[in-house]
């Protein structure tokens, strides 16, 4: 049966013992809960591993862009010491 008589009952049809009413404690309630707390963490653990991952890409590209420089420059030094070796 669907009761809605009142705003606080819940508009299910469920056993007079079992019917909850939702009120401001039980709000309180869901926010002190713990395992809110470890979702938070969870997502400054989530944005420190995404960030380290940032990082190290960042620095990935870096150095392969120098290694890139740097085998550039050593082709053109073999190349210019076999020109002035003939």
């Amino acid at each position: 049966m669907i009761k809605t008589a009142r705003s606080t009952d819940l508009a299910i049809a469920l056993p007079e013992n079992k019917r909850r009413t939702s009120s401001v404690e039980d709000v309180y309630s869901e926010v002190k809960n713990p395992t809110i707390r470890i979702h938070k963490r969870w997502v400054w653990l989530f944005v420190a591993v995404w960030l380290a991952m940032k990082c190290t890409l960042i620095l990935c590209l870096f150095y392969k862009k120098e290694n890139n420089k740097l085998s550039q420059q050593l082709q053109q030094q073999q190349t210019n010491t076999a020109i002035s070796a003939k």
